[in-house]
């Protein structure tokens, strides 16, 4: 264990770049904040590298593993206020190198459900469709041209440590387009402009959801590509939902199809 007293440690200023999505990239790192969000990382085969710990904080009664090579910091109580992302924290934040996954690398199950986004920018939307997706069982979530970060802090927060539990993939939307017609999957894509409800579709059978960003909806792309077009019913002021909501309630109706309720 190594005590750090100074902001100016190398290996603090490392984990406080990591806050960045671009240092992220750059360095191939992320980190993972809290005793069960760190834990899921290792389950899900993540290596950790470093683990940064307040004082007082006793990692020997929690039930972390951790590799006998790793590297341990001891920071004093200011030292962890500034480096720790959450406000109310436990006091324990670990580095992991990242890895990426692409659609091919996906292994589905006999009768899959995958989502799909286009172009999320949103950290906590993401993070809330991947929680959604482990609830309700999808076999994945292909992110199509993200504009945010797969491991942003604020994607494993709002994910409750699923992103490291489910299949997450990134690509671009030709790419999973072409994957899914390999596969064999029905293309549902959701949209306001759509003249059918959510439940009048066949979602039964092996179908990707595909979603776009609340502002701008899905591309051209996907609603050319579609195999089927769906919109919620709307009975209020607005006509969308918040993405991690249209999701679910997509999921939940192919769920429900699933079990033959």
């Amino acid at each position: 264990m190594i005590a750090v007293t100074s902001p100016e440690n190398p290996h603090l200023k490392q984990l406080k770049s990591l806050w960045d999505n671009r240092k992220r990239k750059k360095s191939g790192l992320f980190f993972a904040e809290g005793v069960k969000e760190i834990e899921m990382a290792m389950e899900g085969g993540y290596r950790a590298v470093e683990v940064f710990f307040a004082k007082g904080f006793d990692i020997g009664k929690t039930h972390l593993h951790f590799p006998e090579d790793i590297l341990f910091y001891e920071l004093s109580e200011n030292l962890a206020k500034g480096v720790m992302y959450r406000e109310k924290t436990e006091g324990v934040t670990a580095v992991f190198e990242a890895r990426s996954m692409k659609p091919q690398d996906i292994v589905l199950s006999e009768n899959p459900m995958v989502i799909v986004l286009e172009s999320v920018e949103k950290p906590g939307n993401l993070g809330a469709v991947i929680r959604t997706a482990d609830a309700c069982g999808a076999d994945a979530v292909i992110v199509c041209d993200p504009k945010t970060d797969v491991f942003h802090p604020n994607v494993i927060r709002s994910s409750v440590g699923c992103v490291f539990s489910k299949q997450v993939a990134v690509a671009s939307g030709a790419e999973t387009l072409s994957w899914l017609r390999n596969k064999g999957m029905k293309v549902v894509t959701a949209s306001v402009q759509a003249r059918s409800f959510h439940y009048h579709a066949e979602l039964g059978g092996a179908v990707a959801l595909v979603f776009g960003t609340e502002a701008d909806g899905l591309s051209d792309f996907w609603n050319q590509n579609s195999d089927e077009a769906v919109k919620i019913p709307m009975r209020g002021t607005n006509d969308s939902l918040n993405v991690s909501v249209s999701v679910a309630v997509l999921c939940y109706e192919a769920l429900r199809r699933r079990m033959g309720k």
